[in-house]
């Protein structure tokens, strides 16, 4: 059975690292949030593997140990828990569940499936943006050179992207 530690915003401490290659599964983080550093031995003995679990900006589930060593995106939170169990030793380790969303700095070892989504959402988002400005900038194009109809001369009713 996992040792449950209180949950803990996550702290500003480093940037990520540098020495992963994007096709090596590992998913940037852009955030000026960073994991935690381990909890001192006082809160949880050295003895003890320590996992951080969090959401990161999709809404997925993000399992980590404290070490560095083993990392995973999953789709729900049981299986980010099971991660963290199967990684550790056979008498457990402590969670600490994050309450900011983070992103894995690691090659990720957990789902693939989830990887992928991830991926997929954030580039779709992309496109959808890159298209509403592309909308936006030919509407407001049209509206200054007088060959928008009167109904597209509002342009505030589109979304602002940025």
């Amino acid at each position: 059975m996992a040792a449950r530690a209180k949950i803990l915003p996550a702290q500003r401490r480093r940037p990520p690292r540098a020495d992963l290659a994007p096709s090596d599964g590992a998913v940037r983080s852009t955030a000026a949030v960073e994991w935690p550093p381990r909890p001192n031995s006082h809160i949880v003995s050295e003895a003890i593997s320590v996992f951080f679990i969090a959401q990161n900006r999709d809404g997925y589930w993000v399992a980590r140990s404290a070490d560095e060593r083993a990392g995973g995106i999953f789709l729900m939170k049981q299986s980010a828990l099971h991660f963290a169990k199967r990684h550790s030793p056979s008498f457990g380790c402590a969670t600490v569940f994050l309450t900011e969303r983070i992103e894995l700095d690691l090659c990720n070892q957990g789902s693939q499936l989830a990887a992928f989504l991830s991926t997929v959402k954030r580039t779709v988002v992309g496109l959808v943006l890159e298209a509403l400005q592309n909308l936006r900038n030919a509407t407001e194009r049209d509206t200054i050179h007088g060959c928008g109809k009167q109904a597209t001369k509002n342009v505030n009713n589109l979304p602002r992207v940025t």
